[in-house]
């Protein structure tokens, strides 16, 4: 015997196929879960990309390397977390100019 299909019942399989990896992802009972390990504390971390117009980029520069780093007179208020930044150069993405 064959059972037929519905568009609806379809759909709907479908709906819940898309949502089995969110709902992997929820902890059913909380805290309280067995076999939960709480996952240590992420570090902190930001990232900042600047490009705007009419800005002097004589002075957003970077010499050097962690607290031996010389910074830039528009960079200068980072100076006390020299150690920990890190500048990248030379970003250009040719394909992104294409029409």
């Amino acid at each position: 015997m064959m059972h037929e299909i519905t568009r609806r019942t379809m759909l709907r399989g479908l709906g819940v196929t898309m949502a089995l990896p969110w709902m992997e992802s929820l902890c059913v009972w909380g805290d309280a879960a067995k076999g939960v390990k709480k996952a240590s504390a992420a570090p902190t971390r930001m990232a900042i990309l600047f490009a705007g117009c009419g800005f002097h980029k004589s002075e957003w520069w970077a010499k050097g390397k962690g607290k031996e780093m010389q910074l830039g007179k528009v960079l200068a208020p980072l100076n006390n977390f020299r150690d920990k930044i890190v500048f990248i150069r030379g970003l250009y993405n040719a394909e992104a100019l294409k029409g």
